[in-house]
């Protein structure tokens, strides 16, 4: 199967060697070959996904995904990713499960990047960053409403003068407790 585009309500079979394809299954997909991708190959399946090997693809399952070797591929799944067979390998590109990954042998010796991640999904843990974000911003925001409300009581007490129910503090007040 060389340069296709197949979009299947149920499952995908496919006989042959997967090349240059955009693949979409809402069930299971089945690659009794495998995957040469040249950085081409998107592989989407609301299910699981099973091939003999898989190279330079881009592949994202809602269910499990098992294979003997992934070789520089960006791979990303929401339940296990399972490497069969004696000499399962992972070299190159990134990889995450959910669900947890099984595996022989993770990169190489030459030093080609590899990246695996397990427990979490890449888009939740840019939530995560995302939030973090906002948490130091909020946190920021609160320490300068703290430092006004702080010079609003220093500067009555040198003035002698009772600053509580300024308006211009009220409001500060009423941010902080928003905050």
């Amino acid at each position: 199967t060389n340069g296709v585009y197949i979009n299947a309500r149920g499952n995908l079979t496919v006989m042959g060697l997967v090349e240059n394809c955009m693949l979409h299954a809402d069930g299971d997909i089945f690659l009794l070959k495998g995957v040469k991708g040249n950085g081409k190959t998107m592989i989407t399946a609301g299910g699981n996904i099973t091939a003999q090997f898989i190279e330079y693809s881009t592949v994202r399952a809602g269910g499990d995904i098992m294979a003997d070797v992934f070789f520089k591929s960006k791979v990303i799944c929401d339940g296990i990713i399972t490497l069969s067979g004696k000499f399962s390998s992972v070299v190159g590109g990134s990889m995450s499960a959910v669900g947890g990954i099984e595996c022989y042998s993770v990169g190489n010796e030459f030093g080609v990047k590899t990246e695996i991640r397990a427990g979490i999904s890449p888009e939740r843990l840019a939530e995560v960053v995302v939030m973090r974000q906002k948490i130091k911003a909020i946190q920021e925001n609160l320490e300068k409403i703290k430092d006004g409300i702080n010079q609003f009581d220093i500067l009555g007490r040198r003035r002698g003068v009772n600053v509580q129910r300024d308006p211009r503090r009220v409001q500060l007040l009423r941010a902080k407790v928003r905050d």
